[in-house]
């Protein structure tokens, strides 16, 4: 499998997926496709439509702070999972 990077950007948190992270975009972790998609499958929050991942609390926050804050653990809670994976 290939190495690949799960991102997001300042909005809602909606997580996308790439082989490099886009210019503005917030990087939450780059891993091994299989081992990234089975950590976010069982952190990220559900979106609303089917296969949709969200950071959570991102969406919900009331401002570029407390959304900063739910990036921030969130990225540490997917780190912490593939450390467990590796």
């Amino acid at each position: 499998m290939s190495e690949r990077i799960a991102y997001t950007f300042a909005g809602g948190g909606q997580i996308h997926f790439a082989e490099q992270c886009p210019r503005g975009a917030l990087p939450i972790a780059k891993a091994d496709e299989f081992q990234l998609a089975e950590a976010l499958s069982e952190l990220a929050q559900p979106g609303a439509v089917l296969g949709e991942w969200l950071v959570p609390g991102m969406a919900k926050a009331k401002n570029q702070a407390e959304k900063l804050d739910a990036l921030v653990a969130f990225c540490d809670r997917v780190r912490n999972r593939l450390l467990q994976a590796a």
